[in-house]
C-alpha cells in the first residue's frame, strides 16, 4: 500500500508498506493526534502511524 510519510529528511514522501500481522502492531488509540495507531517494521526501520492527523492518507506516518 502506498502511504504518505514525513521522514527525518523533513519533507513529505510516498513509500510502499505492507501491513501484516508479522510486521505490524496495532493499538487502540484515543483519537488524540499524538496517540499511536500502529507501528510497522519496514526492513529494519520503524513506521509509526499516529491516529489523529487527517491528511491525504488519513493519518500521519513517521519513519525512524
Amino acid at each position: 500500500m502506498e502511504v504518505l510519510t514525513y521522514p527525518q529528511k523533513g519533507r513529505l514522501e510516498t513509500i510502499i508498506a505492507d501491513f501484516t500481522d508479522g510486521t505490524t502492531t496495532w493499538f487502540d488509540g484515543t483519537g488524540n493526534p499524538e496517540s499511536v495507531k500502529m507501528i510497522t517494521d519496514l526492513d529494519g526501520n520503524l513506521l509509526i502511524t499516529l491516529d489523529g492527523w487527517r491528511g491525504g492518507s488519513g493519518c500521519l506516518n513517521k519513519i525512524l
